[in-house]
């Protein structure tokens, strides 16, 4: 109906197509649908799109309403449609073995959930806004850029083609950074006497990295 503000579909695995969606909806739950091969277009009122463990090649253009995309466990996909005309403050992307680029974030992104995908190389320029950066188990990711002074969540753990990480905020309170065996000794040596809390004297421990790489590994390894 052309008064429709929620549809959901999800795990109904024999599902083929979805008809044209109505003008008027904000919810899209397909999580599951695993014979479903594409999407139609999505209507300019859509907030919210759920499209776990589907097998879609690419998806369709978002709408600019758009506030949170969960896209995970999705095989086929290489990479995402354009992201930053949108309004996401959510993006989920986890566990798509294909993914290889996440494009432009939009400025109001709160939280990146990119863990567990093997062929991801980059991340982009991270927003502002963002607090929470999960990109852990992304075994090919090599660098992460300049994190945001809103950061407070922060797990790269297992990344073993890391070989850099950029300076750590001052907001940041948890922070997972095991088995990065890339990292130059030094650093690693440092996140060994880091706790994965920054509690007071974390704290001071996580300014001393900052001073450290600043002093000495630009000018002998950075």
């Amino acid at each position: 109906p052309a008064s429709l503000k929620k549809l959901n579909c999800s795990d109904c695995t024999s599902l083929l197509k979805i008809p044209s969606l109505p003008t008027s909806l904000e919810e899209l739950l397909i999580s599951g649908c695993a014979s479903l091969k594409s999407l139609p277009a999505l209507p300019p009122s859509l907030k919210k799109l759920i499209c776990y463990g589907c097998v879609f090649i690419v998806l369709p253009d978002l709408p600019a309403s758009l506030d949170r995309m969960n896209c995970s466990g999705n095989k086929n996909i290489v990479s995402l449609p354009a992201l930053a005309h949108t309004r996401l403050t959510e993006l989920i992307c986890f566990d798509c073995e294909n993914l290889q680029e996440i494009p432009a974030l939009p400025s109001s992104l709160k939280i990146l959930n990119c863990h567990w995908n093997p062929r991801l190389e980059k991340i982009p320029l991270l927003p502002a806004s963002l607090t929470e950066l999960k990109c852990y188990w992304c075994t090919s990711l090599r660098e992460i850029p300049p994190l945001p002074s809103t950061l407070t969540y922060l797990d790269n753990d297992r990344c073993s083609s890391l070989t850099n990480l950029p300076f750590l905020p001052e907001s940041l309170k948890t922070f997972y950074s095991f088995q990065c065996n890339n990292l130059p000794s030094p650093i690693k040596k440092v996140f060994s006497m880091m706790g994965t809390r920054i509690t007071t004297t974390e704290r001071a421990r996580l300014n001393f990295y900052n001073v450290f790489k600043k002093v000495i590994l630009n000018s002998i390894i950075w």
